[in-house]
């Protein structure tokens, strides 16, 4: 096998920490930010109102738990 470079090793280090690591985990927290914003409520309602054809109005949306979604105020 040959050897790499000090600096190659470095840089191929560098590259797969943020690929492995940092990413997936700046990732992660974006997703769980977008699902606490004030907003998010009334988007749901408006997508549902558009495909059940009725006014719908919510107060507050939960996760309780995975795949459960909890709809306060409907």
């Amino acid at each position: 096998m040959f050897k790499l470079h000090e600096t190659t090793r470095k840089r191929l280090c560098r590259a797969m920490f943020f690929a492995l690591a940092l990413v997936p985990t700046a990732a992660v927290l974006a997703w769980g930010v977008s699902r606490h914003l004030p907003g998010r409520a009334q988007r749901l309602a408006d997508e549902l109102s558009a495909q059940l054809a009725l006014d719908i109005r919510l107060s507050d949306v939960s996760h309780p738990r995975p795949g459960v979604l909890l709809l306060t105020g409907f």
